[in-house]
């Protein structure tokens, strides 16, 4: 799993490379990607942006990583310990899927009977 993965064409930027030594980096964080980290109970419409960073949505992080097999799919777990340079304790779990022959990454927006999905495709090395 270690390597580069990028956000789909429609998140220009947004890059999440994990390392093999269980390290991550990520780079362009869309606001999908945080309001989904961020959204804990009591703290929705941008609470914590606007209380955490002053009103500025962090785009980078870093922290360590894992992949767990679940019973039904496998997932990687991110636990950030920074957003923006600013310490933080949240974490992101990521679905492994294969589409095409392709491995990406994945998280449900919103009620996952939608299916609309926020993805990460394999993108180079880390």
């Amino acid at each position: 799993m270690a390597g580069g993965w990028c956000g789909d064409p429609g998140e220009p930027g947004e890059r999440v490379s994990l390392r093999s030594d269980g390290t991550f980096l990520v780079e362009g964080l869309s606001e999908e990607v945080t309001d989904e980290l961020l959204a804990r109970s009591g703290y929705v419409d941008g609470y914590r942006v606007k209380t955490e960073f002053g009103g500025v949505r962090p785009t980078t992080g870093a922290g360590t990583w894992r992949l767990y097999d679940a019973p039904s799919y496998a997932v990687v777990r991110l636990e950030f310990e920074q957003l923006a340079r600013r310490a933080v304790d949240d974490g992101l779990s990521l679905k492994v899927d294969h589409e095409g022959g392709d491995r990406l990454l994945f998280f449900y927006v919103g009620d996952a009977d939608s299916g609309d999905r926020h993805v990460f495709r394999s993108c180079g090395s880390a």
